[in-house]
């Protein structure tokens, strides 16, 4: 009997069949459909949530109303930097602070280091922009008068003199609310024998009407402004007056106000500068004009 390999036999009797890919095939193509159903269930729940989110977005945010994909959730209350400025009431701003009036000479106190720069030439006694009145160190107060007094404007004469016995001043000076003051100032019987009369001309000066002098001179001819002025002596071009401009537009005068007081002055285009009697050697002409010529030598003149 011939010996038969009957397994062989029978498997061949089946036929060949279809060729079958290696076992790692499977495996791959197992593992790619399971990334492939979990990006889909991802995009599915990123889908999802970008509905909800962009429904809050637009239901939160002011403008138009349409949906919009690129809106987003918002925090509706405004940053610092995009909150509105709130614009100051007049209850709310500052009002600027403004010092006691001073109305003695203990209430000028002595300006400070950091003060004194700002009074170099001017007058001994100053004030800030408050209205404080301050004093050059070495200087005291003699007197001082209040003028005039309102919410807007100060003014006080004030009589000084100086610690070590020089020459002293007397001074007229004006603040305003705004900040700005002014001041006029002369030594002690330069003008006028006593400082009541220094400060009752200078206030005439002072508040009279601007542009208004009571005398000028035009073209070299004196002309007399007001009417309660008498001219009792007058020396056209007076050689003496030269430190203080061209002689030629000058005009030294004697004259007598309404209340029968009598004066010596100056005059120019500009108005008048008035004397006291009282400061000359007599009350002359001729001792006014080597006041005026003296004065003019020292380089103080006649203010």
């Amino acid at each position: 009997m011939t010996d038969t390999k009957w397994a062989e036999e029978i498997e061949r009797s089946f036929g060949s069949g279809p060729t079958l890919p290696p076992t790692a095939t499977y495996v791959a193509s197992g593992r790619a459909a399971v990334r492939r159903r979990r990006i889909a269930a991802g995009a599915a729940s990123t889908f999802a949530a970008a509905l909800v989110i962009g429904g809050i977005g637009w239901s939160v945010m002011s403008g138009d109303a349409r949906p919009d994909a690129g809106q987003v959730a918002t925090d509706p209350t405004p940053t610092a930097a995009e909150s509105p400025t709130e614009e100051a009431t007049p209850s709310t701003r500052a009002t600027p602070t403004v010092a006691p009036l001073a109305d003695s000479p203990d209430d000028v106190r002595v300006a400070r280091a950091s003060e004194r720069e700002e009074m170099e030439g001017s007058a001994a006694v100053t004030v800030l922009g408050d209205g404080t009145l301050i004093r050059r160190p070495g200087w005291t107060v003699e007197r001082l008068e209040v003028q005039q007094s309102t919410d807007r404007m100060r003014m006080w004469g004030i009589a000084t003199s100086r610690d070590d016995g020089a020459e002293g001043e007397w001074i007229l000076l004006t603040w305003e609310s705004r900040g700005t003051s002014s001041a006029t100032w002369n030594p002690p019987g330069q003008r006028f024998a006593t400082f009541d009369e220094w400060l009752a001309v200078t206030l005439d000066e002072q508040l009279g009407e601007p542009g208004k002098p009571i005398a000028v001179v035009r073209d070299g001819a004196l002309v007399v402004t007001a009417r309660a002025i008498t001219i009792l002596q007058e020396v056209p071009a007076p050689a003496q007056a030269a430190a203080y401009g061209p002689v030629e537009d000058q005009v030294a005068v004697r004259l007598r106000l309404a209340d029968g007081t009598e004066l010596f002055g100056r005059v120019d285009p500009a108005g008048i500068t008035t004397v006291d009697p009282a400061v000359l050697e007599t009350p002359t002409m001729a001792a006014f004009l080597r006041h005026l010529e003296a004065q003019g030598a020292s380089g103080e003149g006649v203010r």
